[in-house]
Formats: C-alpha cells, sequence, structure tokens
C-alpha cells in the first residue's frame, strides 16, 4: 500500500543489499513505518554509546556527546523520519571503536557493514589502514561482496542505475555544487567539476591527513571528518539527514562552523510548507 506513494516509486532502490536485508527482516515483524523507526532509533542509540567510548579513549568530557544526542537534526532524522543513515553511523563509530582496541577483524568486518549500509561510508576506509593492520582488508572485501552473493540473477547495472543518476541527474540543496550549477549554466558541467573536485581532494585528504603521518598521531578521526566534510561540501543533494554523516565527528573535533551550518539547515524545512501549498519540492 505504501509503494505508489514513496519518492520515484518505479526507480530500483539506491541502497546496498544489507540496507534492503535490514528492511525486509523488520518488516516482517510488522508492516508499518514504526517497525522500521524501531530499528532506526535502536541504531542511533547504539551510535551514542559507541561515541561514549570513543569520548572517554580519548579522555574528552562525555557531555560533548549532547551534540549528537540531543542535537534536533539527530532526533527529526531518525526517531521522527526514520532515515536509515542512523545504521550506516552505528556500524561507522563501532569500526572507530574497534580501532582504538586495534580489534582488526572487528574493525574490518565493521568497517564493510558501514558501506554495506550506505555507500557513502567507503570514503573512511583508506584512513583506517595502517602498517599494522592492512592484512585484513580482506575482511572489509569480503562483507561488502557477500551481501550481493543472493542478487547473483539480478541484472547487475540496474542495482548501481539509481545512485548513479542520483548522483548526476539531480540536484538539490547543494551548496558548491549549487554555485558550479549556477556559474557552468546547468548541472551537467557542474556535475563533471564536483567529480573532479571530490577525487581531487579526498586525494589529497588521504595524504595529508592518514594516521600515517607523524602529525596526526595515528587517529583516522580527523580524515573521517575531512572525507565526509568534502562529500557534503559537494554533493549535488544534500536533505538535511544528511548532515548527520558528519555530525559523529562534530563530536570528537568540535568544529563552530559545523555547528552553525546544522543551525543554518533550518531553513530547508521551507519545502515541506511550499509543498503542501503548491504541490513543488523547491
Amino acid at each position: 500500500p505504501y509503494h505508489d506513494q514513496i519518492n520515484h516509486p518505479y526507480n530500483p532502490a539506491a541502497y546496498p543489499p544489507l540496507a534492503l536485508y535490514l528492511f525486509s527482516w523488520a518488516i516482517k515483524l510488522s508492516y508499518t513505518p514504526l517497525t522500521i523507526k524501531i530499528l532506526i532509533v535502536l541504531a542511533d542509540m547504539g551510535s551514542v554509546l559507541f561515541l561514549f567510548k570513543l569520548l572517554h579513549h580519548r579522555r574528552l568530557d562525555l557531555r560533548w556527546s549532547t551534540l549528537y544526542a540531543l542535537n534536533p537534526l539527530v532526533l527529526l532524522s531518525f526517531a521522527g523520519h526514520g532515515h536509515f543513515d542512523a545504521i550506516q553511523a552505528f556500524f561507522m563509530l563501532g569500526a572507530l571503536v574497534f580501532f582504538d582496541r586495534r580489534r582488526w577483524f572487528w574493525m574490518f568486518l565493521w568497517l564493510g557493514l558501514a558501506v554495506q549500509s550506505k555507500y557513502m561510508a567507503v570514503v573512511i576506509i583508506p584512513f583506517l589502514i595502517n602498517k599494522e593492520n592492512w592484512k585484513y582488508l580482506w575482511i572489509c572485501c569480503l562483507a561488502v561482496i557477500v551481501p550481493y552473493l543472493p542478487l547473483l540473477n539480478a541484472q547487475w547495472p540496474e542495482l548501481f542505475l539509481c545512485i548513479i543518476r542520483f548522483g548526476e541527474q539531480y540536484a538539490f540543496n547543494g551548496s558548491i555544487h549549487g554555485i558550479f550549477r549556477y556559474l557552468l549554466g546547468g548541472i551537467e558541467p557542474a556535475v563533471t567539476v564536483s567529480k573532479i573536485s571530490i577525487a581531487v581532494l579526498l586525494l589529497f585528504g588521504y595524504w595529508r591527513f592518514h594516521p600515517l603521518q607523524k602529525k596526526i598521531s595515528g587517529d583516522p578521526i580527523t580524515g573521517c571528518f575531512f572525507a565526509f566534510a568534502v562529500l557534503l561540501l559537494l554533493a549535488p543533494t544534500v536533505h538535511f539527514w544528511y548532515l548527520t554523516w558528519i555530525l559523529p565527528f562534530v563530536v570528537l573535533r568540535p568544529s563552530l562552523s559545523w555547528i552553525i551550518l546544522c543551525l543554518s539547515i533550518s531553513f530547508y524545512f521551507v519545502v515541506f510548507s511550499v509543498f503542501k501549498q503548491t504541490g513543488e519540492w523547491t
């Protein structure tokens, strides 16, 4: 009964298989949005627990966790709207906790599950690889590949069609991408310039902020923060819940500029009023 009411109902899902399996298993309990929200809230509570552990390991005040745990943006995105970015955050923060404890098998397993929750997590992988753990990288690869095995009979181009289309043909509320679109006269050249910019900046980040650099002191947090910042600033579409990708790192590396950005996203909600009155999402 819900299918025709979702956005772009006849596009294939833009999500990795693990996310789809989780939704499928959850709704076998009860086919209601509340079931999904309960799953999301449990993952979000797990993320808060991992943030406590990360703050404790770095000898930081646990009260910084409120920047995430009591952030209206997080509460609305997860408990309110049920966005599954909470699952990516759960596995990603778990991987960082295992990194601190040097439990490499579990770190790479959870890192792979983070990518299988939402593809964006792939950008942080290089920051968690070092001379001590690189031999365990195959575990991450396996965790990413295995969930695809039940889909061997699927039409493989279809599995990635929507996420490619979403990145190249749609644009909404992007910041720097929006400037490129205005200056270059369209979405196509803006996408090209944004792709090149993301690639160059990520390569710079992997060189500048990798834990093997002595000035970083072996901590991957700065690099992960940088990588997600690059994605958010150059993405063609930035829905309000996308900022939850970076909020865990704001807790660990408090940043006034990103806190202000989270506050300014309030203006995003004008679109709901416009949509209700005109039927147009703009």
